[in-house]
């Protein structure tokens, strides 16, 4: 008895002690990358934001690494592209969002992040770890 009430307990505490907030990136394969007309290169992304409360949630997506790189959504025009994108997620539910990241002509294939922050006032936040590719002369 004293084994199932300590296993108990210990997936008691990891359930209250969890994230509220989750970030999943999946970079888009095929193609790895686009050449825009003026020589920037593009790499695609799905991401789902989950809120795991019970009331909507504002979160932002911020990069973290690729230094001269900028992001926008089907939902925005490239020409509002930052370095910070801001969401709503609904209550209970994952919020799928595609998720275009640019940078300049010369730039590295090269790994870096999509940062999540809870921005009320419980906080909390994840990040998801993900490679900017980039043709092989860029280097």
């Amino acid at each position: 008895f004293g084994v199932w009430a300590a296993i108990g307990l210990a997936l008691l505490f990891a359930l209250g002690t969890r994230e509220r907030i989750d970030l999943t990136v999946a970079k888009d394969r095929n193609p790895p990358f686009l050449l825009l007309s003026n020589g920037d290169v593009r790499n695609d992304y799905t991401i789902k934001l989950r809120n795991m409360e019970a009331r909507p949630r504002p979160m932002s997506i911020t990069l973290e690494g690729l230094p001269a790189g900028r992001m926008w959504t089907d939902e925005m025009g490239q020409d509002r592209a930052a370095r910070r994108l801001d969401f709503a997620v609904p209550a209970d539910q994952t919020k799928p969002v595609r998720v275009y990241v640019v940078a300049p002509q010369g730039t590295a294939q090269q790994d870096f992040a999509f940062v999540l922050a809870a921005q009320d006032r419980d906080g909390g936040g994840d990040r998801g770890e993900t490679r900017f590719d980039a043709p092989e002369d860029s280097q």
